[in-house]
C-alpha cells in the first residue's frame, strides 16, 4: 500500500504539523508517523486535501515540505499563509544546488531532515 493513500492524519493532541507537496508526501508522512511514535504527535497535511485543512495547523509549528526548491515556490507561499494563522513555519525543499542524476543527487528532503526541522521549530 502506498504510504500516501490516506488523505491526511490529524492526531487529537498534535503539537506540530507537516504540510506535504507532490513527491515529498511519502517522506513527509513517514516523518509525521516517526515523530508521533516518538511522543510528538504531528499532523500530516498533504496538499491534495482541501486548503481549509491548513486550519488544523493553527497555532502549531509547521514545516512545509516540497520536492522542488522551497524558495519562491509553493512551499514558501504556504509557509507564509501558515504564519498568518499563528504558526511558526519553515519551508523545506531541495538544497540550493543543481539537481541531476548522480550519486550526489539533490533529492526531496529525507525523513530525518524533516523530523529535524520539526524538532527545531518545537525547541525554538
Amino acid at each position: 500500500k502506498n504510504v500516501c493513500d490516506d488523505l491526511h492524519v490529524y492526531p487529537k493532541d498534535a503539537v506540530a504539523s507537516i504540510v506535504a507537496i507532490g513527491g515529498a508526501r511519502p517522506n513527509a508522512k513517514l516523518a509525521a508517523q516517526q515523530l508521533t511514535d516518538a511522543g510528538m504527535p504531528t499532523n500530516y497535511i498533504p496538499t491534495t486535501g482541501p486548503w481549509r485543512s491548513l486550519d488544523v495547523a493553527r497555532g502549531k509549528p509547521a514545516v512545509v515540505v516540497d520536492w522542488d526548491y522551497a524558495e519562491c515556490g509553493l512551499a514558501s507561499t504556504i509557509a507564509l499563509e501558515l504564519t498568518q494563522i499563528g504558526c511558526r513555519s519553515k519551508a523545506l525543499g531541495l538544497e540550493r544546488r543543481v539537481t541531476g542524476f548522480s550519486k550526489y543527487d539533490n533529492l526531496s528532503p529525507s525523513v530525518d531532515k524533516i523530523c529535524e526541522a520539526v524538532r527545531s521549530l518545537l525547541e525554538s
